[in-house]
């Protein structure tokens, strides 16, 4: 079991557990278990592969997972509003007033990394893909930091030829 990303949102923590393709909803002051959401019963098997990431905007939590995709769950009833294809692996994720920015690091291969852009109008369940942005200068993005005006990209090194798929 691998814990790979969490957050704090309202009353709640959010710990994503990628071996268990599991999402752990915890109260954020007893750290009780309150939910457990598996992202391929969720999303489907290949879809909600080894979830990666998370991010939290209007009520809803947005999971990245290997499988190529953004789960969008409602925070209150844990159902999938909404199921946003990204790019090859995607990994971390920032919010720009509704614009919704995916690094798809590629699992470090060099051959297709990018960053999925969205509009999002979560209140409408309304989402839109813009664009895989794609430049030479991308490569193994698994962070982006967005300050409302800019996008910053950190960017790895290339590594192992054939990435493992659980």
């Amino acid at each position: 079991m691998t814990g790979s990303d969490g957050l704090v949102y309202g009353s709640k923590a959010y710990l994503v557990v990628d071996g268990e393709a599991m999402i752990d909803v915890v109260d954020a002051k007893t750290s009780e278990l309150l939910k457990q959401i598996s992202t391929t019963t969720l999303m489907g098997e290949a879809e909600g592969v080894n979830p990666r990431r998370i991010a939290a905007k209007d009520g809803c939590i947005f999971v990245s997972t290997y499988g190529g995709y953004v789960a969008v769950i409602d925070t209150v009833n844990y159902e999938l509003v909404a199921k946003l294809q990204a790019g090859s692996y995607p990994e971390g994720m920032a919010f720009s007033g509704k614009m919704l920015f995916v690094a798809n690091c590629d699992y470090g291969m060099g051959t297709n990394p990018s960053i999925s852009i969205f509009s999002t109008d979560v209140a409408n369940k309304s989402f839109r893909k813009i664009i895989d942005l794609k430049d030479s200068l991308i490569n193994n993005p698994t962070t982006l930091v967005a300050n409302g005006h800019d996008l910053y990209i950190p960017c790895g090194d290339t590594y192992e030829p054939n990435p493992p798929i659980a």
